[in-house]
């Protein structure tokens, strides 16, 4: 008996072993699954992340994939407001000098036309400055004419008021 009670003993140590080893192994399974666990938590998480952004990336491709057109339309629209620009610009530039040039043409008739008026006003003075001179000399003339008949004629008042005296006296 004292065999078989240490066989056992062994066997029971044995079993005993093979408990603690399993128990062991299944402990390091469950830290072990435990690990995985919280890893595959974290996948998951990161997974729901990456879809997230995934869903994210997917908006702003739609996103600048419609400002892309719209930049296109925009850019389209610049092109022909710049051209319309110059366009304009052309057109103003060659109003301008048309309008420089007229001017420019308008300034010169009118000094022209200011020469030809101060040349006339010069002669006009001078014909007047003329004609003043010739009415005053025949105006003095006249003065001068005038004061001889009426002399004159005072003296032939008086000749003919003495020869009534005369008469009146005799």
């Amino acid at each position: 008996m004292s065999e078989e009670y240490q066989a056992y003993k062994l066997r029971a140590h044995t079993a005993l072993k093979q408990k603690d080893t399993q128990l062991g192994e299944l402990a390091a399974q469950s830290k072990n699954e435990q690990k995985l666990k919280k890893e595959l938590e974290k996948l998951q998480a990161n997974v729901a992340e990456l879809a997230k952004y995934n869903s994210e990336l997917q908006s702003y491709q739609s996103s600048y994939e419609t400002l892309v057109v719209e930049m296109e339309e925009l850019q389209k629209r610049n092109d022909e407001l710049i051209g319309h620009l110059n366009a304009a610009s052309a057109h103003t530039k060659q109003l301008e000098e048309s309008w420089k040039q007229r001017f420019e043409a308008l300034l010169k008739e009118k000094r022209d036309m200011e020469t030809e008026h101060a040349v006339a006003l010069q002669q006009v003075e001078e014909r007047n400055e003329q004609q003043y001179a010739s009415v005053s000399s025949q105006l003095q003339q006249y003065r001068e004419q005038s004061q001889e008949i009426i002399s004159r004629k005072n003296a032939q008042i008086e000749e003919l008021s003495s020869n009534v005296d005369v008469r009146s006296n005799r």
